[in-house]
């Protein structure tokens, strides 16, 4: 991916969100995959600079890069947490 981003002109200096599909939050679909529950979350009040809601918007990525996503995050994160596991050794 980082290839065609330096490839696109159009998309130099501009921020491009990679995601695409539904709205979910991330926080659900890891402890939707992990089989637990959001009773064993502890949040905390966010700070006041950072933004309440985050929501990603592909379509500059298709105008401007001409790519689609070929994984939807509800895969994608279940691949990442499998990874991680092996790589940090956590089970």
């Amino acid at each position: 991916m980082t290839f065609v981003f330096a490839r696109a002109q159009r998309a130099r200096g501009n921020l491009i969100s990679c995601h695409s599909g539904p709205r979910s939050r991330v926080s659900d679909l890891i402890l939707k995959y992990l089989g637990k529950v959001d009773s064993r979350v502890t949040y905390k009040e966010a700070e006041p600079f950072t933004t309440r809601v985050k929501h990603m918007d592909f379509s500059k990525a298709r105008r401007d890069l001409n790519h689609d996503p070929q994984m939807p995050l509800e895969e994608g994160i279940p691949r990442t947490i499998d990874w991680m596991k092996k790589a940090y050794a956590f089970n």
